[in-house]
C-alpha cells in the first residue's frame, strides 16, 4: 500500500455547485479506450448532478460542492490505502472507468483538464471522495484517492446479494474467491458504490402531500441520484437486483427512506422497478434522459444574403486575364470551383425512431432551395501574408526569397487551448495564448515570455517591448501589468496594489505605459519602468501606440465619442455606435457587422464624410476569436470560415479602394490559421 503521486490545486472554484472530475488526454503512446454505451456516460440519465456526495461514469465524477473556493487534492495509490473516514464529514467510494490513465479538475459546461495525474493503464480504478470543511481558509477539502480496482470478476453482472451490506474495504471481491486480482480493464464488472459517512440526513422533512410536486422534488431529487447511481454501476445493462436492507446498508440509510424514494423516482421516470414492491428482493434499472423536443414554426431560416461583391452583383475576373486566377492551379491552392446553390437549415423535434444510447435523438434536416444564383465572385490572387502565418498545428511559418519556411512549432500547454495573437516584432514572432507567451526567434528557438496574459498583450512602438496582464483568479485573485524586453527578457512589473480590478493595457508608447482601470474612477495611468504610476486625469477607450492618437468617451455628451490627436488637442468628435474600434495609425474607426459580415469605416484622414461599408463574404471572422488581422493602416487581412469556393482561408481587403485579394497559403496550413500582424514601419 503506497502513494505513487499527488496533485494539488489549492484555490478551485467549481461552476453551479459541482466539482468535476474528468479524464484528460492520454500520454503519448496511450491507445485510449473506446466510451462505453449505456447508462455510464455524462448526461445519460435525468438526475441531480453529483447526488448527496459523489456519483462517478465512464470518465467522469460529479461532487457536491459549494461556489466558494475550495482545496482539491488527488492521489493515486497502487492498492487500497487505509482507511481514515473517521477524520471526514463525508466519505464515498465509487468505481470509475479512466479512458486514458489520467484525471484531473473539470467544469459543468466543459473545459481544458491542465494539470492532469496519471493513474496507470485505462481500465477500472476505485475512488474514493472524502470531503471536509477548510476551517483555516474557508470553502472545503476534497481528497480524491484512485487505485487500481484489482478485484473485477469475470462475470458481465453482480449476483442478487451484491448489497449485503459488507463494510471492510481490504477484502477480495466475494464473487471473485482470494486468488483472482485481473487488474484494471479486465472481463469484468467493479464492484458497487459504497457510502461509507455522512454528516447530513438524506431527506429533510416529512413527506409532502401527494399533489405537491414542488416540495417532492426539494425532498427527493438528491437522494434519488444515489439510487440511479446504483443501478447505472449495476450492470452494462444500467440495473441491479438487491434487497432493500443491502441497499440500505450501503446507503447508510433506513429502509424506508430507500422506498420512498424508489417510488418518486419511479414516477419521474429516473428509475423502473421490475417486479413487486413489496417483495424483500427489488431490481432496480436506470432510465435514459428524454430527449429535448425542439420545435421551429414559420419559414425556413435562409442564410443572410452578402454584400457586394459576393452577391454576384460584380462578375467574377475570367482566366487569362490580368490578376485573374492562374489556369494551372499553383502548389497548395485548389483548382477554382463556378456554381454555387442557397440553404437552409431546418430543425425538427423526433421522438421515438433511431435513438441512440442515451434515447431518441433529434434530426437536423437541410432544405435546399433551387432557385440560380450568379457564380460566386472570385478576387485575384495575391501575395502570402506578409509578416507569416501560425497553422492549425502550431506551425510558424514566413516567407524568405518567395518561399514559405517553418520556423518552429509551438503548441499551449492545454491540450484543446488555441493561439490568439501573433506578433511580429524586432527579434521574432510573438505568440499570446491565455496560460503562456512565448518568443519564436529568428532562428527557431522558443523562449518563455510570460503566462496567464488572459486578454493578449501589446506591443510598444519600438517592436521591442512587449506588455501584458497577468490575471490570477482565486482566493487572493490579483492583476499585474509586466513590460518585458524581448531582446534579452528583462522584465519590470509595475508597483502599487495588485488587487486593482480590470486592468487593461491600452498602449506602449515613447517608454510610457498607458493601462485603464487602475483607479476608482477609471482614469488611465501612466508608469515608466523606475517610477511609480501616475494618473492622468483622462478616461479613454483606445490609444494607437504609432501615431498617440486616442478614442475617448465625452464627458458633456452622452453618446458621443472623441478622437483626440497625441497632444491631446480635439481632433473629431463622432456620434457612432459604443462599440466602434480605434483601427492602427488613427487612420479609421471601424464597426463590425455580422449578419452578413461587413466593416463600416469612419475615415479619420480628411474631411467628415458619411461613413462607408466594405462588405465581406459569408463565413468570414469579424469578431473573437476570428477578428481581421491589420497588414497595415488601410490593409486588412480577414480569415474566412468556408473557404471552399474561395479555395483560400484568407483574404486581404484594402480599405481605401475596395478591392479584395485571395491570399495563397502553403498545403500545411490546416483548417484554422492565424495571421502574424506586422511590425508597423
Amino acid at each position: 500500500m503506497a502513494l505513487v503521486d499527488v496533485l494539488e490545486d489549492d484555490e478551485h472554484r467549481p461552476e453551479y455547485g459541482t466539482l468535476v472530475v474528468t479524464d484528460a488526454w492520454p500520454d503519448p503512446g496511450v491507445e485510449e479506450l473506446p466510451m462505453l454505451a449505456g447508462m455510464l456516460r455524462r448526461g445519460a440519465v435525468d438526475t441531480q448532478p453529483a447526488g448527496t456526495i459523489a456519483c462517478s461514469g465512464d470518465g467522469w465524477l460529479e461532487a457536491r460542492a459549494t461556489d466558494e473556493y475550495h482545496r482539491v487534492r488527488f492521489e493515486a495509490h497502487d492498492s487500497v490505502p487505509g482507511d481514515d473516514r473517521d477524520d471526514w464529514q463525508d466519505v464515498v467510494e465509487l468505481p470509475y472507468r479512466c479512458r486514458g490513465g489520467r484525471v484531473g479538475l473539470g467544469t459543468v459546461t466543459g473545459s481544458h483538464v491542465d494539470p492532469s495525474l496519471p493513474l496507470g493503464a485505462p481500465g477500472f480504478y476505485r475512488v474514493r471522495l472524502s470531503r471536509r470543511p477548510a476551517v483555516e481558509v474557508g470553502g472545503d477539502v476534497f481528497r480524491l484517492q484512485f487505485w487500481p480496482d484489482r478485484a473485477i470478476g469475470r462475470g458481465a453482472g453482480p449476483a442478487p446479494d451484491r448489497y449485503a451490506g459488507r463494510d471492510d474495504n481490504t477484502g477480495p471481491d466475494p464473487r471473485t474467491g482470494p486468488d483472482h486480482d485481473a487488474g484494471p480493464g479486465s472481463g469484468g464488472w467493479p464492484a458497487p458504490p459504497r457510502w461509507l459517512r455522512r454528516h447530513r440526513p438524506v431527506l429533510v422533512g416529512p413527506p409532502p402531500p401527494a399533489l405537491d410536486t414542488r416540495v417532492a422534488l426539494a425532498r427527493y431529487r438528491v437522494f434519488a441520484t444515489d439510487l440511479v447511481t446504483i443501478a447505472t454501476w449495476g450492470n452494462t445493462s444500467g440495473e441491479v437486483t438487491a434487497s432493500w436492507t443491502g441497499l440500505a446498508e450501503s446507503l447508510l440509510v433506513s429502509v424506508a427512506q430507500v422506498r420512498e424514494t424508489v417510488d418518486w423516482a419511479v414516477g419521474r421516470r429516473a428509475l423502473a422497478v421490475d417486479g413487486d414492491l413489496s417483495t424483500e428482493l427489488v431490481t432496480l434499472r436506470a432510465l435514459p434522459r428524454e430527449p429535448a423536443v425542439h420545435r421551429y414554426s414559420g419559414p425556413p431560416m435562409r442564410a443572410p444574403t452578402p454584400g457586394p461583391p459576393w452577391d454576384g452583383s460584380t462578375p467574377p475576373p475570367r482566366h487569362g486575364e490580368p490578376g485573374a486566377p492562374p489556369s494551372v492551379p499553383e502548389p497548395g491552392i485548389p483548382p477554382p470551383r463556378g456554381t454555387h446553390r442557397t440553404s437552409a437549415f431546418v430543425q425538427h423535434g423526433v421522438r421515438g425512431a433511431e435513438s441512440g444510447p442515451t434515447g431518441p435523438a433529434s434530426t437536423l434536416s437541410l432544405a435546399v432551395f433551387g432557385q440560380s444564383a450568379p457564380e460566386p465572385y472570385l478576387p485575384p490572387w495575391g501575395d502570402p501574408p506578409s509578416a507569416g502565418l501560425v497553422s492549425q498545428d502550431g506551425r510558424v511559418t514566413v516567407w524568405r526569397d518567395g518561399e514559405p519556411v517553418v520556423l518552429a512549432r509551438w503548441r499551449p500547454p492545454r491540450p484543446d487551448e488555441r493561439i490568439y495573437q501573433a506578433l511580429e516584432t524586432r527579434h521574432g514572432v510573438l505568440l499570446a495564448a491565455s496560460s503562456a507567451t512565448v518568443l519564436v526567434r529568428p532562428d527557431g528557438r522558443v523562449d518563455p515570455v510570460g503566462t496567464k496574459s488572459l486578454f493578449g498583450g501589446a506591443l510598444a512602438d519600438d517592436g521591442r517591448h512587449f506588455g501584458y496582464v497577468e490575471h490570477h483568479v482565486g482566493r487572493h485573485s490579483y492583476q499585474r501589468l509586466h513590460l518585458v524586453d524581448l531582446a534579452d527578457g528583462t522584465r519590470h512589473t509595475m508597483p502599487g496594489d495588485d488587487r486593482r480590478a480590470d486592468l487593461r493595457l491600452l498602449a506602449i508608447r515613447a517608454g510610457v505605459v498607458q493601462v485603464s482601470g487602475g483607479t476608482a474612477g477609471g482614469e488611465v495611468l501612466r508608469w515608466r519602468p523606475g517610477q511609480a504610476p501616475e494618473p492622468t486625469g483622462r478616461r479613454l477607450r483606445a490609444v494607437d501606440p504609432q501615431s498617440g492618437t486616442a478614442l475617448a468617451t465625452a464627458d458633456d455628451e452622452p453618446g458621443t465619442l472623441v478622437v483626440l490627436a497625441a497632444d491631446g488637442r480635439v481632433h473629431r468628435r463622432l456620434r457612432v455606435a459604443p462599440e466602434v474600434r480605434l483601427g492602427p495609425g488613427g487612420h479609421f474607426l471601424y464597426e463590425v457587422r455580422h449578419q452578413p459580415p461587413g466593416l463600416v469605416l469612419h475615415d479619420l484622414t480628411g474631411k467628415p464624410s458619411e461613413p462607408r461599408t466594405v462588405w465581406l463574404p459569408i463565413g468570414a471572422g469579424v469578431g473573437v476569436p476570428t477578428a481581421p488581422v491589420w497588414e497595415s493602416p488601410s490593409r486588412l487581412l480577414v480569415r474566412v470560415d468556408h473557404g471552399g469556393q474561395l479555395d483560400t482561408r484568407l483574404l486581404r481587403v484594402d480599405l481605401h479602394t475596395g478591392a479584395f485579394q485571395r491570399v495563397p497559403l502553403p498545403p500545411t496550413a490546416g483548417h484554422d490559421v492565424l495571421p502574424v500582424t506586422p511590425l508597423p514601419r
